[in-house]
């Protein structure tokens, strides 16, 4: 029963805090110890690495599609920090679910139940909601203004300044360092493609060696796209205040020679132009219209080599995959014949517009009220002319009729 069940929604502001185990792994002791307390089972709901201004937080929209349908009817978190990213939202919450679906709501390392009972108990508990998020904003520009002043004061000596530190680095006392393991295949990678091997093929290289990537299991062909274009590697870095956007440049270890470095760039702005006229983008009859069961748009494109050009629809998961974008597994490997496939598509309307009794009627209809209107400007225009041309024998006509 949902009654019997506690749902943890468990939140860290960075994917480094979630990695490094910094508070997930507390939180979840104190969420099942909350469970075992009110005599409840322990749901996870484990966001990770999310920062509470990111647009897209899957289990709290999960959690909010449970309370509507009453499958969630006990909630807690560890904080409302963690919770909402601020006292409107948490309000709008508080309003539109919680009150609205009678959910019991926990907090903390003590449990608290959350009471919106009376008008006095609401007041109380957006005040504390308000507190929460002045706390977390002062913490924030505390750490913002400590940033910035140690940029200005060792910015050429390599200060990290937070976050997720890049592949082939780490973060010691505050510094970036090189890491012996990481940089060497940051080097391979650049030596790989300044010799002409795949993306792709790099890929597989390095999941076949066992090599883990900062943030998922496998290596991804944007990240790895997204390594060989970035200057860190050459000890360039750009800190940017996110709020006034003033930029501090920190000089770091260098893992790649500048000649390496530019080489690489200049052989992935060739590859570049090379796809680009090889496979494009296709204005073609049915883009629009069709859709994958994955749920991506199917697209067309024309693929051109030496030899003739290829038409082709082909759903667009692969491409989005490619470039970093989130999507929905896709087992459709096979592209369909574009001229084959509108000429089929094309033929099919025409047989059903051909067989339809209730278009033929419609047509027919259509045609009857077009010939009337034109009979009726056809007599109209007739004795216009008449009246114009003989006067006299009009008025006579209309005399007698």
């Amino acid at each position: 029963m949902s009654d019997k069940k506690l749902y943890c929604y468990l939140r860290v502001s960075t994917k480094v805090q979630e990695e490094e185990g910094n508070s997930i792994e507390n939180q979840r002791h104190i969420g099942q110890k909350i469970s075992k307390t009110l005599g409840m089972e322990y749901v996870e709901m484990n966001e990770g690495g999310l920062s509470s201004m990111s647009k897209s937080r899957p289990k709290l929209e999960e959690l909010k599609q449970g309370m509507s349908i009453g499958r969630v009817k006990n909630l807690w978190y560890y904080s409302r920090s963690r919770w909402t990213r601020n006292e409107i939202e948490d309000g709008l919450i508080r309003l539109n679910y919680f009150r609205k679906y009678k959910v019991s709501v926990f907090e903390g390392e003590s449990g608290s139940k959350r009471s919106f009972t009376s008008s006095q108990d609401r007041m109380l508990d957006s005040i504390f909601t308000t507190v929460q998020q002045f706390d977390r904003e002062q913490r924030r520009e505390v750490s913002i203004s400590g940033k910035k002043h140690m940029s200005r004061q060792h910015g050429d000596t390599g200060v990290f300044m937070g976050g997720t530190i890049n592949y082939g680095y780490k973060n010691v006392d505050k510094r970036w360092e090189i890491d012996e393991e990481g940089s060497k295949y940051v080097k391979k990678i650049f030596q790989m493609y300044e010799q002409g091997i795949s993306i792709k093929k790099i890929k597989v290289f390095l999941d076949s060696e066992g090599v883990k990537p900062r943030r998922s299991k496998t290596w991804n062909l944007h990240t790895i796209l997204t390594m060989l274009k970035n200057r860190v590697y050459v000890g360039e870095y750009i800190w940017k205040d996110k709020e006034s956007e003033e930029e501090f440049k920190i000089v770091l270890p260098q893992i790649i020679s500048h000649s390496l470095f530019n080489r690489v760039q200049k052989k992935i702005e060739k590859n570049i132009k090379h796809k680009g006229n090889n496979s494009r983008k296709f204005e073609c009859l049915l883009s629009d219209l069709l859709v994958c069961s994955c749920g991506q748009n199917i697209t067309g494109r024309v693929r051109i080599n030496k030899v003739r050009s290829q038409k082709m629809y082909g759903c667009r998961s692969s491409e989005r995959n490619w470039k970093g974008v989130d999507t929905n597994p896709c087992k459709n490997n096979r592209t369909m014949n574009m001229d084959n496939t509108d000429s089929l598509v094309i033929s099919r309307i025409q047989e059903v517009v051909g067989n339809s009794s209730i278009l033929k009627e419609q047509f027919k209809k259509d045609i009857l009220d077009k010939k009337s209107i034109d009979s009726n400007q056809i007599s109209k225009g007739k004795k216009d002319l008449e009246r114009k041309k003989y006067p006299i024998q009009y008025m006579e006509r209309q005399d007698k009729d």
